[in-house]
Order: structure tokens, then C-alpha cells, then sequence
């Protein structure tokens, strides 16, 4: 899938500076095979180890190597020819050529370089040449267009040695223009061992020597002497150098800028991360058919206006399915309407979330992503679920973040070792007090139902008094053991059904699906499980016979229990009859005939028996009600304590990053619980109450929704209105927030106060420091903190369509440069930019050109500034366009 469309930009060429032809080899007396072998093996080793260049640089001579050199440029390698030779101080310096310089060129320049010692090299190849070092490097590098290194730099014939003399070549090694590569033997921390007394060289490298000072570090390669193939193999037999194409103006061009273009082997970051690999657009949209393929390091895509570059930003943010912050929909949608309406974009994309897998993620117009795996199939994966942290910035968002607290304290979230483990405790316990506050509300509305009939009681009981006196309760005295005996029947049908429920619940008791055949066939302990399902088949068949003799005793029980209620309903309609006919002889009272005041007396008996049996269920409710009440209280510590370690793992992280990443450039301190705006939410919701009442939040330097929630308990108005009094809170205001009720008392306990972040940016320049907030910043300085933070390392890819907007260009090529070249190596960065500093300072591996004509746009040329035709083309689009290559042109080379 990754292969499908072709990457134009830079990339790293491993490349074997320093090997010699089988006649260099035979003369060092090598046991090694002839040479069709020797060169066979050679190109096997280069493409083993998928060494895509070679320096041949045989001692004092070249006719050697145009049979190797011939051999391998048939095959695919480039080879750059030259030669290696000594210098009057015997420096050994390898000399290397263009692709095309032909043999008789090369003995030219090297008897030039041999000076009047050329005449030796035929008896002698090693012999020194008459010329010094420093004259042999002007020739190379002046007259002759080639390159050069200090091959051996720490050995005994290397630039770092002292001569006989103990003299040293600290001033050849100042001079910039002529000496600007050496080669060690391995990593530049090895020198720091004892070992052959190399360390004295390490501080020389380092640039730390006072006698050595330059005002750039010499680039450092590894180009071992390579005399037999299996040394090619080793680590330090070669190094990488990022070309946009592999030639040698590329090549030399890479050492202008060794910073972002060369690494030793050893220097390769071991980092994971996702990458957006390529784009492609089918249908008729503005794009029409096309692709392109990106860098996983910096990608600008510059243009001019109207070209394309924000809908290529949108086409991603649209197949991603991204938020848009602060943006203007109606524009946004009018542009995907525009530009996208009849297309289908597609995003190849490697995701560290799942494992470096590869996916395609595409979308037509008007409808959802579709993901597909490695294999071409429909995958049930989300596109976050691929990048769930890929950042994409339109025009003006960074400000927008700005005036975001949860979208400042999202940026410094992923640096939190377990940050999404907190927010998904969080969020757990959270959904636990939502439920336990149903829970309680329920609880609480059956428990006040209750009181309600519970408190009835006595009131009844004192008309039964009055029955007393009238004498009318000895006469009916039946009425209310009837209703005791009623109560107690109902309580029989339902421990009856109770048992019949039970029974029925142990059908579902057996689920034996996890030990069919079928599951257990493949797995190689097989034998044990199916002695686990014979075990499960036995217990079930004796469970079933004890539930048959159940069920069957259930039904005995019944068939009594019918007979009885008969029975019991024979006595109960006889008593009736009985309290009928006194009913009917009691004498009249007060106006009231004898059969009402009997029935009176009979529904006042109902009512007692029925509360009699509710005062049990009153107390359980309470006790249910105290129940819940104790588990929130130990789910509000979880998640106090929760949101605590969350913030300590916070400030932590925090500090981290202002002792490392963000050294001199911001600072970050958490504050906690400092974003109120969730609370003012909840306050404004209340009836009489608007942000004119809530300001005085905004003096509150701590505050513990617990403690409001016990004064709307207790109904503490001025208790409340006087811990807040002198912060500005109105007596009325109190008022209202204490009397809003058990519903919103507990929503206000759940609740989450946020940590904020606060930002400082260090507006001084060089290594002093000056902080200030981002309240006391301009514009562009605002947007330059918070760039700071959005390039910092991360898994997922930052997209943003012209991060420049509202900076200072002494921002951009000071700070913001200077990061993106040391976090390319781990992170990848899609830009659409008109501004020549990302592109051209930051040594973007790709700058694709995009151009349009009315209607269409697409992608005219892609590469690295060291491609002539996107060098020329992004010289005449971009700001600063000429003046800032000429910039660049003076620094390094260009």
C-alpha cells in the first residue's frame, strides 16, 4: 500500500565513501577472490546492506577502479570517483568527483594534486604529495568542483594528529571554506574513552577546544577503508546523506547543511510514529486526478494564492473527519463545496497506534470515511483509532487555541505518562455518579412517598379514638384482623412466586457456549477441556432433576395453598356477613347513619393496615437512601483523588518539558482547578442569574464544590453568602444557588473543575530570558508560545495550513526553525506556507509546487531545495522569495 505512490522528496542515502578496487585490495596482500568476484561481491554487500552510493578511493591511483566503477553504476549504484592521496603533512584526504568524470580527468587532477611529487606515485602510490593540505583542499574544492574529507582524522595520519614538531593544524582547521568533513572511525561518543588516547580529540569535534574554535562544528561521516566486502557490513563502513535525487550536487550540497542532511549510522533515532504517506485525488474536484507523496520528516506546500494549498489542508482535515477550531464554517463549507464536491480523496497512513499497520483512508463527498487494512479490507477501526493524535490547524487557529483553556491544557495531555488512563478513571467514575445520582433521586422521591403516608399515621389513629369512644371499634373489632389476615395472604402469593421466579432464573444459570466442539477443537489443550465439559454435563444433570423435584414440590404447594385460600375466603365472607349485620344496627351518630360510620371505620382500618405494612418498606428505603449516600461519598474521594494525581502527574510533566524541550523558549505552570468555565455554566442555568452574578468567581483562588454542596444540603444560605461576601457574591445570588434543589446539588458535585495551563513566552533573545504572559503578548507572540508547544514530539502528525500567520519573522527563523529541524527526526509536519523560512531554513525534505489555472490546481513539482526546478520555483512564489535563497545561498552554499 505504501508503495503505490511515488515519494519525490529527500530522503537518506547510505552511502560507502571510502572503498577501494580489487587491485588496492591484492596489493595490501588480502586473501580475497579475484576480481569479477570481488566486484560481484561488493555490489551484493552494497545491496545487502542497501548502500545506494560509492566513493572509490583507491591510494594514488584510478585506472584500478573503472572496472568496479563500470560494474557497479551497470547495476544501479552511484559512484562517485576519485582517489585517496597524502598531503606534505602526510594528512590523508579522500577526493571524490561527479558521476560522469572520466579516467583521464582524474589522473589530471590528481598529478596537479601530486605536485612535483606526481612522477612517484607510479613506484610508490602512498607517496606524500609536495602540496599542502590546505593547497590540495583549494584545488578540490576550487578549481577541480570535487569534494574532500580528512579521512583518519584521529588516526596517525588523520588532520587531528601532532606533527613530529608536536605542532598542530588548528589553523588549517579553522578554515571553513576548504575543511568542512572528517572521518572517525565510529560514533563521536567513543572518543570519549581513554582508548588510544582519542578523548583529547573529542572536545576538538564537540567544537569546545578555544584552539580549535569554529564558527560551525565540522560535519563528522564514517567511510571506513573498505579492501574486502564483508566490511561493508559494519556500521562505520558508510553513513547517510538526504538527497532529493542521488548525485553528486546533491551530494556536496548536503554538507552545506550537515545538521538535518547527514547522520552516521549509528545517530538514527529508534522512533516510532505515524505518518501520512501520500494523498491522492480522484473525480473531478479541483485537483482532479492526482497524487502526491509525503515526507515523514517537514513537508511544506507552498504556492500562490488560489493554488490549492488550504484545500489540500481541508482534504485531509475532511478524510480525517478533524473539529475545526474557531474556524468560519460557512467559509469552510464553501470551500469543500467547492473544491471537494465530485472527489474522492485518499490518505495512505502508517499508525503507530496499531503497531506501524498500514491503512488507506478515504472519503467521498457527502460521505463517511471509509477504512481499509493492509489487505484491502473493510476495517471497523475509526480514524482515531489510527491518529488518535494528529493535529490539524487551519488559518487562524493557533490563535483560537490561544483563547482555549481545555485546548491548551490537550496540548501538554499527551506528555502525561498515563494521561488518557486519567481521563478514562475519569470518565468511569463520573458515569458511576451520574448513575448513582439517579439512583439517588429515585430512591429519595419513594422515601418522601412513603413519609408521606408514614406520617398519616397518627392522624388516623386518632380517628380511631373517636370509634372507641363511640364505641363502635369493639363492635367491628373483625374488621381489622381481617385486614391483618388479608396482608398476610397477599405476602403467601408472593413468596410463592418468588420461589417460581427463582426456579425459572436457573435456566439462564447454564450458558455453555465457550465449551462447544467447535471452540475447543483447535486449542492444544483440548483434552483437559473436554473433561470440563463432561464435568459441566454431570453437575447440570443433577442440578436439572433437583429443579424437576422443585418445580413439582411448587406445585403441590399450590394445589394446597387453593384449598386453603377456599377455605380461609368460606371464614372470611362468613365474618363479613357477621360485621354487615352489626354494621347495619349500629345506631345513628351525630346525623351520620350507622352503615356510614361503619364504613368509615372500615376504610380508616385499611389504610392503618396498609401503613402498618408500608412503615417496613419506609425504613428499608431509608436505609436504601443512606446506601447510596455512602457510595458516593467514597466514588466523590476516587474521584477527588483521581483528578489529584492526575494534576500532580500534570505539574510534573510540565516541569519536564520547561527543564527540556521548552528550555528558554516557554514555560508552563498548572494551576489547579483553574478552569471555572463548567461551573459558570452550571450557574447560569439557574433562573435569575447571569454573568454579571457570577463574576466574582474570577477572585476565587480556591474553591471546593463539596462544601456548596452541604450548604444547598443544609440550606445554609449565609453561610455561603458570607464565605464569599468580600469576593463580591450577592445575598440573592447565595440565595439562589442554595435553593436549587437535591437534582442539581448533585450535579453540581460532579462537576470537573479542569486544570489550566498557564503559559509564559520568553521574549528575550539568545540565552537570557525574559517571561512574560500570554495576556501581556501581542498577537504574533501568542501564536509563536503556542506554536512552540504544538511542535514539541509526538506519535501522530501536525498539519497546519501557514503556521506564520500573525508571527514575526525573527520568531519564525529563531525559534520556530530551529525546532521543527530538531523535531522532524521524530515527528512528521505537514505545512502549507508561503513563508521561505520553513522551506528553505528548515530544510524541508519535501516542497511540493502547486499551481492552477482557473478551475484545476496540482502539483507542478516536488523535492528538496537541492532540486534545481523546485529551488527556482520556490524562490519566485515564496516571501522573501530570492533574498531569502541568496540568504541561503551565502550560508550554505546554494
Amino acid at each position: 500500500m505504501s508503495d503505490e505512490i511515488e515519494y519525490q522528496g529527500a530522503r537518506f542515502y547510505k552511502c560507502a565513501l571510502q572503498v577501494n578496487p580489487y587491485s588496492y585490495a591484492k596489493y595490501q596482500g588480502k586473501d580475497i577472490p579475484q576480481e569479477e568476484n570481488y566486484n560481484t561481491q561488493i555490489l551484493q554487500k552494497c545491496r545487502k546492506e542497501n548502500i545506494k552510493v560509492v566513493g572509490l578511493a583507491d591510494h594514488g591511483k584510478v585506472e584500478g577502479s573503472e572496472g568496479l566503477r563500470n560494474f557497479l553504476q551497470e547495476n544501479d549504484i552511484i559512484v562517485f570517483p576519485g582517489f585517496e592521496i597524502a598531503s606534505s603533512e602526510k594528512i590523508h584526504m579522500v577526493c571524490l568527483y561527479p558521476e560522469g568524470t572520466n579516467v583521464n580527468t582524474l589522473n589530471q587532477f590528481l598529478g596537479r594534486l601530486m605536485g612535483e611529487s606526481s612522477t612517484r606515485l607510479e613506484q610508490k602510490p602512498t607517496h606524500p604529495s609536495s602540496l599542502s593540505c590546505e593547497q590540495i583542499a583549494d584545488q578540490v574544492i576550487n578549481d577541480q568542483d570535487g569534494f574532500w574529507y580528512a579521512a583518519h582524522a584521529t588516526g596517525s595520519s588523520g588532520m587531528l594528529r601532532l606533527s613530529g614538531a608536536g605542532d598542530n593544524y588548528a589553523h588549517l582547521w579553522k578554515k571553513e571554506d576548504l575543511v568542512k568533513v572528517i572521518q572517525i572511525p565510529g560514533r563521536i561518543e567513543d572518543l570519549s574513552t581513554e582508548k588510544e588516547n582519542l578523548k583529547k580529540y573529542l572536545k576538538i569535534i564537540q567544537n569546545k577546544n578555544p584552539d580549535y574554535k569554529r564558527e560551525n562544528p565540522i560535519t563528522v561521516i564514517n567511510a571506513k577503508d573498505i579492501d574486502k566486502p564483508e566490511t561493508l557490513s559494519e556500521p562505520s563502513a558508510s553513513c547517510l546523506v538526504k538527497m532529493t535525487e542521488p548525485n553528486f550536487e546533491a551530494f556536496k550540497q548536503a554538507f552545506h547543511d550537515p545538521e538535518s542532511r547527514t547522520r552516521l549510522n549509528h545517530d538514527i533515532p529508534d522512533v516510532s510514529y505515524s505518518v501520512i504517506e501520500s494523498i491522492q485525488w480522484q473525480g473531478t474536484g479541483f485537483f482532479e486526478e492526482g497524487t502526491l507523496g509525503f515526507s515523514e520528516n517537514l513537508n511544506a506546500v507552498i504556492g500562490g494564492r488560489g493554488t490549492g494549498k488550504s484545500t489540500l489542508i481541508e482534504g485531509i482535515r475532511y478524510v480525517l473527519d478533524l473539529p475545526a477550531q474557531g474556524q468560519d464554517y460557512k467559509a469552510l463549507e464553501a470551500l469543500r463545496k467547492n473544491n471537494l464536491s465530485n472527489s474522492k480523496v485518499t490518505l495512505s497512513v502508517k499508525s503507530k497506534a496499531q503497531a506501524g499497520q498500514y491503512y488507506q483512508i478515504s472519503r467521498r463527498f457527502g460521505e463517511q470515511a471509509q477504512v481499509k487494512n493492509e489487505q484491502g479490507e473493510l476495517s471497523h477501526l475509526s480514524t482515531r483509532d489510527i491518529l488518535p493524535g494528529v493535529e490539524l490547524l487551519g488559518q487562524n487557529e493557533i490563535l483560537e487555541i490561544e483563547k482555549d483553556d481545555a485546548a491548551k491544557l490537550a496540548l501538554i495531555n499527551d506528555f502525561l505518562p498515563d494521561g488518557h488512563q486519567f481521563d478514562e478513571n475519569l470518565q468511569e467514575i463520573k458515569r458511576q455518579l451520574a448513575a448513582n445520582k439517579g439512583k439517588w433521586i429515585k430512591a429519595d422521591e419513594e422515601f418522601e412517598r412513603l413519609s408521606d403516608m408514614v406520617q398519616r399515621e397518627p392522624r388516623l389513629k386518632e380517628e380511631v379514638k373517636r370509634f372507641q369512644r363511640l364505641g363502635i371499634e369493639r363492635k367491628l373489632k373483625n374488621t381489622k384482623l381481617l385486614e391483618k389476615e388479608s396482608s398476610i395472604q397477599a405476602d403467601i402469593q408472593r413468596q410463592l412466586d418468588q420461589v417460581q421466579k427463582w426456579i425459572r432464573n436457573y435456566e439462564e444459570v447454564f450458558d455453555l457456549e465457550f465449551l462447544r466442539d467447535v471452540r475447543i477443537d483447535p486449542l492444544p489443550n483440548k483434552t483437559i477441556l473436554i473433561k470440563v465439559q463432561e464435568m459441566f454435563k454431570i453437575l447440570k444433570d443433577q442440578l436439572d432433576k433437583l429443579v424437576l423435584q422443585a418445580v413439582q414440590h411448587l406445585e403441590e404447594a399450590r394445589g394446597k395453598h387453593i384449598n386453603l385460600e377456599k377455605d380461609w375466603q368460606n371464614k372470611v365472607d362468613k365474618i363479613k356477613d357477621e360485621l354487615e349485620q352489626a354494621i347495619a344496627q349500629l345506631p345513628e351518630q351525630a346525623g351520620k347513619t350507622g352503615k356510614t360510620l361503619g364504613q368509615e371505620y372500615t376504610c380508616i382500618i385499611k389504610q392503618l393496615a396498609h401503613i402498618e405494612k408500608q412503615k417496613n418498606e419506609h425504613a428499608r428505603q431509608k436505609t436504601l437512601v443512606e446506601e447510596i449516600k455512602k457510595e458516593r461519598r467514597t466514588l466523590l474521594e476516587e474521584y477527588r483523588e483521581t483528578a489529584f494525581k492526575r494534576f500532580d502527574a500534570l505539574e510534573k510533566a510540565a516541569k519536564k518539558l520547561n527543564q527540556d524541550e521548552l528550555k528558554r523558549k516557554v514555560r508552563l505552570h498548572v494551576k489547579r482547578f483553574g478552569n471555572l468555565q463548567p461551573l459558570q455554566n452550571f450557574l447560569l442555568r439557574i433562573e435569575g442569574i447571569d454573568e454579571a452574578k457570577i463574576k466574582w468567581l474570577e477572585k476565587i483562588e480556591d474553591l471546593d464544590l463539596l462544601e456548596w454542596s452541604q450548604w444547598i444540603e443544609e440550606s445554609n444560605h449565609q453561610g455561603f453568602y458570607e464565605r464569599y461576601r468580600d469576593a463580591g457574591l450577592q445575598r440573592n445570588t447565595a440565595e439562589k444557588i442554595v435553593n436549587t434543589g437535591l437534582e442539581k446539588r448533585l450535579g453540581l458535585e460532579e462537576i470537573e473543575l479542569k486544570d489550566k495551563v498557564e503559559i509564559e513566552l520568553n521574549v528575550a533573545h539568545g540565552d537570557e530570558e525574559n517571561y512574560r504572559p500570554l495576556n501581556d503578548l501581542s498577537t504574533g507572540q501568542k501564536c509563536t508560545a503556542i506554536l512552540n508547544l504544538l511542535l514539541l514530539n509526538r506519535d501522530d502528525p501536525l498539519i497546519i495550513d501557514q503556521p506564520e500567520d500573525h508571527l514575526d519573522n525573527a520568531f519564525i527563523a529563531d525559534r520556530i526553525v530551529r525546532d521543527l529541524r530538531e523535531f522532524k527526526t521524530r515527528r512528521q509536519f505537514i505545512f502549507a506556507t508561503h513563508n521561505a523560512n520553513i522551506p528553505v531554513f528548515g530544510d524541508a525534505e519535501l516542497i511540493a509546487v502547486l499551481h492552477s489555472d482557473k478551475d484545476n490546481g496540482k502539483v507542478i513539482e516536488a523535492g528538496a531545495i537541492d532540486k534545481q526546478e523546485v529551488r527556482k520555483k520556490a524562490a519566485e512564489i515564496l516571501e522573501g522569495g530570492k533574498a531569502a535563497f541568496e540568504m541561503r545561498r551565502h550560508k550554505y552554499g546554494y
